[in-house]
This record gives C-alpha cells, structure tokens and sequence, in this order.
C-alpha cells in the first residue's frame, strides 16, 4: 500500500512487528476494562484513563521515531479526531453511558495512531 503512494504517506503510515501492536492493544484494552467498570461509579476515573491512554500514545509513536513534535501532533490529532467521532457515534451506545462510549472510542483511535502511524 505505502510503496505506491505519494512520499509523505510512505514517511507516515507504519508497518508495524507484532510486538509493536501486542503492547499497545493490551495497554488500551486494560485501560478500556477500567474505564467501563470504574467509570460507572465514579465518573473521574475516566479523565484519569483518557489521559494514560493519552501519554501511551505518545509514548509510543516517540519510541518508533524519536520525533517528540511529530508525536505530539499526531497524538493530539488522535485525541480530538477519537472525541469527535465518539461524540457523533454516541447515539450507537446502547447499554453505556455517552462519556464511557466516547472515551472508548478515542483509545481506539489513538490504538490505530500509535501502531499505524509513525
């Protein structure tokens, strides 16, 4: 896919090792168990979450490349883009409450920008 694109979409788009996708996916699937179990009772917990899950991606896309800038940009456009698309998707939430769908979603946006992005 990326060897007949455009060069700028070759210096993004990843092809990560399964150790680089295994240690994101568990760190987002703990943090999305926490958020829906704890969120319910006690709705800061999710603040809390959001912003590990934040730092994890930054953390991660800083690793692959050394790029801090670079990282920051694409975590900080993972965020808004996961909080917006959760927010126009927060109708489809049956069963859940519209904060914890939103937050769910944004880590899984921020999951596809820290293993497929670089």
């Amino acid at each position: 896919l990326t060897e007949k694109g455009p060069v700028w979409l070759q210096k993004l788009i990843d092809t990560p090792s399964q150790a680089d996708i295994l240690w994101p996916t568990g760190i987002y699937v703990v943090l999305g168990a926490i958020s829906i179990y704890s969120g319910v009772s006690q709705p800061s917990i999710l603040q809390l979450t959001l912003a590990l899950g934040v730092g994890g991606c930054l953390y991660f896309l800083n690793r692959k490349e050394n790029k801090f800038g670079r990282a920051v940009l694409l975590t900080v456009g993972g965020l808004i883009l996961g909080l917006i698309l959760g927010g126009i998707l927060s109708a489809l939430a049956t069963g859940l409450s519209t904060e914890i769908f939103i937050t769910l979603v944004t880590f899984l946006v921020l999951w596809m920008v820290s293993c497929f992005l670089r």
